[in-house]
């Protein structure tokens, strides 16, 4: 069971005594997180080095968290001037469900121009192997346990069709896919498949079909459990039975049923 708590913090610069306060959610213990603000150009930008960092307290419940921070940064811009604090978000806006209709996107697309241009911010740039470490765990631990309905899937595969249709790849994009998940990069790169799951992925497989020997004089027109069982009792390898199975054959000698 994860043990997600919410906190507030106040981020104070020692030299200024400016001082900022926030909301965050965290695994585990608060005191052991890090974090210690994110600050672009047009906010607050104080030395890191002169920063200091308090827990102000620490909540199981998300509304109560987000109620009382709100409630903190209203009250610090109105009595002290070092607050550098905004108008601080309505708590509603991280406590309301925000996914499907409710969603302020819902229905809505940027225009070609904004996604022109945010694309051409992330030119260049990638994830670190930390950050990508942690999506990986974090996404591993959400979905232990679960897996997808069949109409989720149906309905992945369909928009998947949608968007690849009547689109190739580049032959330069291919080579990148390629080169990052070959080797040592692959997934499954030193691992070794037991014999329980080649067993089940040589059963699932389509040479896995009962299949029926059509020759005269042969076997009685035999009916074997699968491609590998019929090419093993006619001394053949299975590609060769698969010919036949697959339509190919002029004469096919085998059949599924």
């Amino acid at each position: 069971m994860t043990n997600i708590k919410y906190y507030i913090y106040k981020i104070i610069d020692i030299v200024t005594q400016e001082f900022y306060i926030g909301c965050r959610k965290y695994e585990g213990n608060p005191e052991n997180d890090n974090y210690m603000g994110s600050f672009g150009e047009n906010t607050w930008q104080p030395n890191p080095d002169n920063l200091e960092k308090q827990i102000l307290g620490i909540f199981s419940d998300k509304v109560e968290a987000y109620q009382l921070e709100e409630e903190l940064i209203h009250k610090c811009r109105e009595k002290f001037d070092n607050c550098v604090n905004g108008v601080p978000t309505p708590a509603e806006f991280f406590i309301e469900d925000k996914s499907g209709e409710n969603s302020y996107w819902y229905g809505k697309t940027r225009p070609k121009e904004t996604r022109d241009k945010i694309s051409k911010s992330l030119i260049g740039k990638g994830r670190t192997k930390e950050t990508r470490d942690k999506i990986s765990e974090n996404s591993s631990r959400y979905w232990k346990g679960k897996t997808l309905t069949k109409k989720h899937r149906d309905k992945i595969s369909k928009n998947n069709s949608r968007y690849w249709k009547g689109k190739k790849r580049t032959r330069e994009t291919r080579e990148k896919i390629s080169k990052a998940i070959s080797g040592e990069n692959h997934h499954f790169y030193g691992e070794k498949h037991t014999k329980e799951t080649r067993d089940k992925i040589s059963e699932n497989h389509s040479s896995a079909k009962q299949t029926q020997c059509l020759q005269d004089n042969c076997c009685n027109n035999k009916i074997y459990n699968s491609g590998k069982k019929c090419a093993e009792a006619h001394d053949m390898k299975s590609s060769s039975v698969h010919y036949h199975t697959s339509g190919k054959a002029a004469n096919p000698k085998f059949k599924f049923v």
